[in-house]
């Protein structure tokens, strides 16, 4: 069941995505430097929050492919999980890279469904 104010703290999330996507993708084109890291470090907590709140929701649409799956403290991560998990930006480039456009990827298509674009 979704709860009242779902789309507003999906709409937010999303509009924090757009942010931290840019930051991931000024770092790949031009290598990471301390304001991209801060930034990406603000984006990164504000991100975890959200879905945190949002995950009943959201997490079966990330799945858990083992062969890509982090393993923390907790368990086996989800892709969104994995995407926000590393602790700095040039360790997410380092890391990640393999997964890592797939990983934007699918974030935007489950933040950004066909359904909720409106045109008028």
């Amino acid at each position: 069941m979704i709860s009242a104010g779902y789309e507003d703290r999906l709409a937010l999330m999303a509009e924090k995505f757009i942010e931290f996507r840019d930051v991931i993708e000024d770092a790949r084109r031009y290598g990471t430097n301390p304001t991209l890291e801060e930034k990406y470090a603000s984006l990164r907590v504000v991100l975890q929050a959200h879905y945190r709140g949002l995950k009943a929701q959201l997490s079966p649409q990330f799945s858990k492919d083992p062969e890509t799956s982090l393993v923390n403290g907790w368990g086996q991560c989800d892709a969104f999980e994995q995407l926000v998990a590393p602790p700095t930006l040039d360790l997410l480039i380092r890391t990640r890279a393999r997964f890592l456009n797939e990983r934007l990827e699918l974030a935007a298509h489950v933040l950004f469904p066909p359904q909720r674009v409106h045109v008028s």
